[in-house]
């Protein structure tokens, strides 16, 4: 029993706010027993926590969100070897609950922050400054990947299309995360974490998935400018607009193969832009392996066939909304509306050997 309670408590999944307040109380419970004179500062059950997933905790009254409020902030201090923490996207993390996580000793080991329900505001350096999720970010120098899905745009609101004031940017310290290697910002066009990591070194930055907002300019957007700024190292980049009603689709930069010159993976969002060629800098051509769309258009076929030239490692084009008809139908649907223009990008880019994917990765084999 001894040798698995701690594979146990490793990874823990709550699943109702109940579950959590059980929890919660039990590991506070024994960190009240626990003896101080022990060899090991930290409590049990508690130090075995590794991974908690409160992802699937929903609360619907604002005595429900004040009582999940109050549960963190006392949880988070009795997991002190926490390295991954999966938030629910139904709950907003309070400046108290944040700054229970930052000031806890798993700030130290946390490695992986998801779920986050983030907010919109003008970025500046003083709001940087103020924003605990950035105070968060600040106490874990050892985070990996991070997740932040904010509420959208609102077009009635018209303080979100204004910048915040101008600050001198000798206000911001740069946060140090030299281990961040997966970014995941959704519906944030602009935000005191978007600030912060925009005027920051991200080295290890090779995954971006993030909302487009191209068509707000800079500064009340700072998306765009996130791209150019550490588009350089990047592997993967995906622009992505969470489904919800109504969706609101932005448009996305045509640059993207200039200011993201290693890319081997580009996920494009509707409106699908036309592509601008490499930058001859870069010796006119791009290393780009596999392009995905949310589905098949001639409008992006041709822009696509006119940069071609330029992308001698393109293997793969993907249409990540569509799949193929299965076998058996008949050969005029197969040829009917976007499975018709599935097979007809298949005849086009075969001749260059560039397969065509569907949502399931899947390619057409008859």
């Amino acid at each position: 029993m001894n040798i698995a309670l701690p594979i146990f408590y490793s990874r823990v999944r709550l699943n109702s706010i109940r579950a959590l307040e059980k929890f919660t109380n039990h590991l506070h419970s024994s960190d009240e027993k626990w003896d101080s004179l022990r060899r090991i500062p930290y409590s049990t059950p508690g130090r075995w926590v590794q991974r908690l997933d409160i992802s699937p905790i929903k609360c619907t009254t604002r005595c429900e969100e004040c009582h999940i409020d109050a549960l963190l902030t006392q949880l988070f201090p009795l997991v002190p070897c926490l390295k991954e923490l999966y938030f629910s996207p139904h709950v907003q993390a309070t400046g108290r609950v944040l700054d229970s996580l930052a000031s806890g000793d798993a700030s130290e080991h946390l490695m992986v922050l998801k779920g986050v329900k983030g907010i919109v505001s003008p970025g500046s350096a003083l709001a940087a400054c103020r924003d605990p999720l950035v105070r968060v970010l600040r106490a874990c120098r050892n985070m990996r990947e991070l997740e932040i899905v904010g509420p959208g745009f609102d077009l009635s609101d018209p303080d979100l299309w204004e910048a915040g004031e101008p600050l001198p940017d000798a206000i911001f310290t740069p946060l140090d995360l030299p281990h961040l290697k997966a970014l995941t910002i959704l519906s944030t066009h602009s935000s005191p974490l978007l600030f912060a990591l925009l005027h920051s070194p991200l080295p290890s930055l090779t995954s971006l998935t993030i909302t487009p907002y191209h068509d707000i300019s800079y500064p009340a957007s700072l998306v765009s400018e996130l791209i150019q700024v550490h588009g350089k190292n990047l592997r993967s980049l995906s622009l992505y607009t969470p489904k919800s009603w109504p969706t609101i689709l932005h448009t996305s930069p045509s640059n993207l193969l200039q200011t993201a010159p290693n890319l081997k993976h580009l996920s494009l969002e509707n409106p699908v832009p036309s592509l601008l060629p490499p930058s001859i800098i870069a010796g006119g051509s791009h290393p780009l392996q596999i392009v995905s769309v949310p589905r098949p258009s001639a409008q992006f076929l041709n822009s696509l066939e006119s940069i071609l030239s330029t992308l001698p490692s393109l293997v793969a084009v993907r249409a990540r909304d569509v799949h193929w008809l299965r076998k058996g139908i008949s050969s005029r649907a197969q040829e009917a509306g976007v499975q018709g223009l599935m097979r007809e990008w298949k005849r086009r880019l075969a001749r260059r050997g560039i397969k065509i994917l569907d949502a399931d990765w899947k390619e057409c084999l008859d």
